[in-house]
């Protein structure tokens, strides 16, 4: 199921399983697939995918200057200043474009700085550390604008979110959920009815969802083939080095792990 390896053709029969043997599939994955592929959103439009030099440009003339910006060395500063120049700020757009594009992973995407911090401060515990990885600036662009800005708005244009989903979304907040939960306890107290409520936390969820899923699930919701493969390219390619006081570990890399 890697879809780094694989054509779009051949993802595409995947995801209606008429690629693979299903006597070599289990039950849960032929029913994921078939879930899958029964709720596929519109394809995004090719002007959602695409990143002018004016985006570019604009993205780095409002972010604040004193954000911790890139692993590599280079500061917000550097790429703020070759924003506001016309020919640097053209050769910087072109390479990014032609990189993601063409679902390929610049070398200084390569590296992210991991920040620990307390959620409880004072108690260092190793099982209570909230983990912010610093990834590279340009990247962290196109992150952000394709897939928290386009991505987003595609899928609240076609219906795409589940209605109880609050984080994340334009015009919603978290805090909203827990007002709606709170009213909703209130009512029950007050008209004395019986009443259940669980609460089900996946715990380090985001850093147990597998890469070919997502590339799957972004499928499903509309993302184009290219962006999913580059997506998966450089979670497969990133290495980490925490970021202490003293400086920066040695670095591990997912593919020390089995995560495709």
């Amino acid at each position: 199921l890697d879809p780094i390896n694989k054509t779009e053709a051949e993802l595409e029969d995947i995801l209606h399983h008429t690629l693979l043997d299903d006597e070599d599939l289990s039950a849960e994955t032929i029913c994921l697939l078939e879930q899958i592929s029964n709720n596929l959103q519109p394809m995004m439009d090719d002007k959602r995918t695409k990143i002018t030099e004016e985006h570019f440009r604009s993205f780095y003339k409002c972010t604040p200057e004193d954000k911790s910006a890139s692993p590599s060395g280079l500061h917000l500063g550097h790429y703020k200043s070759a924003a506001s120049n016309d020919t640097f700020s053209f050769v910087l757009w072109s390479i990014i474009c032609m990189a993601y594009q063409n679902s390929f992973c610049l070398d200084r995407w390569k590296l992210s700085a991991t920040t620990l911090l307390e959620k409880i401060p004072g108690f260092p515990k190793i099982h209570k550390f909230r983990t912010i990885h610093i990834i590279e600036s340009d990247l962290n662009f196109v992150m952000r604008f394709i897939w928290g800005r386009e991505f987003m708005a595609h899928n609240e244009q076609n219906d795409g979110f589940h209605d109880n989903q609050y984080g994340g979304r334009k015009g919603r907040q978290p805090q909203s959920a827990i007002l709606n939960k709170v009213l909703t306890l209130d009512i029950i107290r007050y008209n004395a009815e019986d009443a259940g409520l669980i609460d089900n936390d996946a715990k380090a969820c985001y850093d147990r969802v597998l890469p070919y899923l997502t590339a799957f699930m972004l499928r499903r919701l509309g993302m184009p083939y290219f962006l999913s493969r580059f997506m998966c390219t450089v979670l497969q390619d990133m290495e980490y080095k925490i970021k202490l006081s003293t400086g920066m570990t040695k670095s591990y890399s997912n593919k020390d792990r089995d995560i495709f």
